[in-house]
């Protein structure tokens, strides 16, 4: 990673979100409202779009027909429109990051597909990964493994156990309780 990280063009640190995920945007109609900005602070732009990226296999988990693919191509289109290419390629390392902080924190080990679906983020990871060290030229293209994604390139597998989901939010609520008082 550091290796791949150190190859990749840098910008200057920029305000970010600094937690960015699906669960921090909140739409009412045609608005859209971005919280939990406590870890606001400068730093590389591109972390917010990689962790972004990353964690969105836990919420399109399950869904089959492409769901993952048209989210991310649905949140590219938008956020990334504008954006410096070199902010992406940096941002597809900070998403193979956040991949694998996904499957340590949020597979609970009692669901009894959490091997698969683990097995699978890591395998996304590396494939992230693998696209990156071609791209720079690190080493030459080989051939994805199927073992973890689907011909359509989505994430197979049920959905993540709504203990799963709702655990962030059980931990944010007795967070954001403690910091009230």
């Amino acid at each position: 990673g550091l290796a791949i990280h150190a190859r990749l063009p840098q910008e200057p640190p920029r305000l970010i979100h600094g937690d960015f995920k699906p669960e921090h945007v909140w739409q009412n109609g045609s608005s859209l409202t971005v919280i939990d900005l406590d870890l606001s602070r400068p730093a590389d732009p591109a972390l917010d779009l990689g962790k972004f990226l990353g964690d969105l296999p836990r919420w399109c988990d399950g869904i089959r027909g492409g769901g993952l693919n048209a989210a991310r191509e649905r949140f590219l289109a938008g956020y990334a429109r504008g954006i410096p290419p070199q902010r992406l390629l940096r941002a597809h390392l900070y998403e193979a990051v956040e991949l694998i902080n996904v499957a340590a924190r949020w597979l609970p080990l009692s669901d009894p597909g959490w091997a698969s679906r683990t097995e699978r983020l890591v395998g996304q990871a590396r494939a992230v990964i693998d696209g990156l060290q071609v791209r720079l030229g690190v080493r030459s293209a080989r051939k994805p493994s199927s073992d973890f994604l689907d011909t359509a390139g989505t994430m197979e597998g049920p959905e993540l156990s709504a203990g799963a989901r709702g655990r962030h939010t059980q931990e944010e609520d007795s967070t954001n309780a403690r910091r009230a008082n």
